[in-house]
């Protein structure tokens, strides 16, 4: 009998969660049933992987999470998804790969950018790990500050700190020529790239911190503008003062 038909408790199953990252474009109505967390124009969700280890081989059953489970599991959706966020990263821990080792290059150019693979123990539905706690901090200290992430597919993303050496748009343009060239659209996630900011922890598409950063600086800049401002207003005030009493005292 499967979970779908009969109530059970959610340490019955905590041991079989797992998550995967997909695109929320085309999986729209899919959704609607599927307790999920969006995270910019991607989203979260969460499956059982039951494993048989019955010879000769290892044999995997996979079983989405719907509504209709978490409904016989007595929770909310927000309930399911708090405790599940808390057992996934044990049940299938993150791994954070310099990509020079993922390819078995030695030495290296030590002008070339510093690229992390991030995945999951099995590298297998891996780009989730994003979303563990305390990985994009991880990736943070590795990587010495903000970084880009690209959706290399629905098994890892690739970590690239942020040093400016390439643009958004050039990024963007490099994610899309290998989803259209290289990746199979099955296990493709999304064009876009993501940006983390290291200071205030926020994952964001790097095109809105573009725009907070550049909202950020007018601002900043304007504020300076406004004391400036003040502050020959508040010296021009002290000077019409002067004359004025001494020509008080003059009398």
């Amino acid at each position: 009998m499967s979970v779908n038909e009969k109530a059970v408790d959610f340490d019955e199953i905590k041991k079989d969660l797992r998550s995967s990252l997909i695109p929320v474009m085309g999986n729209e109505e899919w959704l609607k049933d599927v307790p999920h967390k969006k995270i910019e124009d991607l989203a979260l969700i969460y499956r059982l992987d039951f494993i048989s280890n019955d010879e000769p081989f290892q044999k995997t059953t996979r079983v989405t999470v719907t509504n209709e489970i978490v409904e016989n599991l007595g929770m909310s959706d927000r309930q399911f998804m708090e405790k599940a966020d808390s057992v996934i990263p044990e049940n299938d821990p993150p791994v954070l790969r310099n990509l020079t080792d993922v390819l078995g290059i030695s030495g290296g150019d030590d002008a070339a950018p510093q690229i992390i693979v991030a995945t999951n123990s099995t590298s297998r539905e891996g780009a989730g790990v994003i979303h563990y706690q305390g990985v994009l901090d991880k990736a943070a200290e590795l990587l010495q500050g903000d970084f880009m992430v690209l959706p290399s597919s629905i098994h890892e993303v690739l970590l690239l700190k942020d040093d400016g050496r390439m643009t958004v748009e050039d990024l963007k343009e490099m994610v899309h020529s290998v989803n259209s060239d290289v990746v199979d659209p099955l296990d493709q996630l999304s064009d876009q790239v993501y940006h983390y900011d290291s200071r205030e922890k926020v994952f964001e598409l790097a095109e809105k911190f573009e725009e907070r950063k550049t909202r950020d600086r007018t601002e900043e800049r304007h504020s300076v503008l406004k004391e400036l401002k003040n502050g020959r207003e508040k010296s021009g005030h002290d000077r019409s003062d002067k004359p004025r009493k001494l020509s008080q005292e003059a009398r």
